[in-house]
């Protein structure tokens, strides 16, 4: 009964604080179980890949395939090669870090307020998905030696699914130079009502 009667009378600013951080706790929830999801997703797409792959090399028909893109068999086997969850953990990672400082940048400067939301999803794809993918294959390149189409094509589905999540978890987290300045603003008023009230 206390805490209700206190819930009753806190004050609108306590309220509207609860429900940001509100807000705030639900988009990070969403985002570690989508991202989870993303991750175990993207581990069985490479093992049933793997398993297709062996099958592949196992019909004789195939091998004059095999033997006209020798470059292509090498560099296939080479990706197949490695433990495959560990290799989907990394990715996403990476994949996941490039989409979250992505975005708190597009959402401190506010572009993600201003052409974001209005984008269209050819749009989206051009101008925050594809950015997030060529940056995580170069890194996922330098750290397996794989060549760039390979790694470009193991980040393409974690670029694809975790960009949008990534703007909406930043939403409610970074603030934006709005948010900055109406504090600046905030600050030098409260300060003047306070001289003035002395």
């Amino acid at each position: 009964m206390e805490i209700k009667d206190q819930l009753l009378t806190s004050s609108p600013k306590d309220n509207m604080f609860f429900k940001s951080f509100q807000k705030m706790f639900i988009d990070l929830k969403n985002y570690v179980i989508f991202s989870i999801i993303v991750f175990i997703a993207h581990s069985i797409l490479l093992y049933i890949g793997s398993y297709l792959w062996v099958n592949y090399n196992g019909i004789y028909k195939s091998q004059a395939f095999l033997n006209a893109f020798i470059h292509v068999n090498f560099d296939i086997d080479y990706l197949f090669c490695h433990n495959l969850w560990c290799l989907s953990l990394r990715v996403h990672l990476v994949v996941s870090l490039i989409c979250l400082i992505y975005a708190i940048i597009c959402k401190f400067f506010l572009i993600k307020n201003y052409y974001y939301e209005v984008t269209t999803v050819i749009g989206k794809l051009l101008i925050w998905v594809l950015p997030n993918v060529l940056l995580s294959a170069i890194f996922i390149e330098n750290s397996y030696i794989f060549d760039y189409q390979t790694s470009v094509m193991i980040c393409s589905l974690p670029g694809l699914l975790m960009t949008h999540p990534s703007m909406i978890v930043v939403r409610s987290i970074i603030p934006d130079l709005g948010d900055i300045h109406r504090f600046f603003l905030w600050c030098i008023y409260r300060n003047k009502i306070m001289v003035a009230q002395t």
